[in-house]
């Protein structure tokens, strides 16, 4: 099993059948979250995408990195939000802020 730590919050470690655990620092608090991914991915493809990235280094969009991801999967690796934090934190505030300013 290859694990992939860059030392800063950040890891990914190759699981079985198929899954992937990605733990990534969030925007939001507490800064830190894992989640699986489950999909035909490498670990080794997240872990060198992600290093680019992390590093300011050139490296695909993500969408043309792992198409086959869901876009909830892309966000968590982006940005380590969950599906749950994004409805929760920030879908659900901008929707409710834009009732008060008559959008909705």
């Amino acid at each position: 099993m290859a694990t992939y730590d860059f030392g800063n919050g950040n890891k990914v470690v190759d699981g079985k059948h198929m899954t992937v655990q990605v733990t990534r620092v969030s925007i939001l608090p507490p800064h830190k979250r894992s989640t699986m991914i489950m999909s035909n991915v490498s670990a080794y493809d997240i872990a060198v995408w992600l290093r680019k990235r992390l590093n300011g280094e050139p490296h695909q969009m993500i969408q043309n990195a792992f198409p086959h991801l869901s876009a909830e999967e892309r966000e968590f690796l982006l940005s380590g939000v969950t599906p749950a934090e994004w409805k929760e934190k920030i879908a659900k505030p901008a929707r409710e802020e834009e009732k008060n300013d008559g959008i909705l």
